[in-house]
């Protein structure tokens, strides 16, 4: 499993949510934040120690 930096902008472009989500691959990270009503998402694959660290503190597993 992969683990990706998430930021969404909601309603208006001035409020922003940023997060991390655990997924397969980036089409599954997207399905999971649009199951929560996240549409415009901007994913990022994070790599090595920070990746491990946020695996178990995603926001969405």
């Amino acid at each position: 499993m992969s683990v990706y930096r998430y930021k969404v902008t909601l309603g208006r472009e001035d409020f922003t949510e940023e997060g991390t989500v655990i997924a397969k691959d980036e089409y599954e990270a997207k399905d999971k934040l649009r199951s929560l009503d996240f549409r415009q998402v901007q994913l990022k694959k994070l790599n090595g120690l920070t990746a491990f660290v946020k695996q178990f503190l995603a926001d969405v597993k």
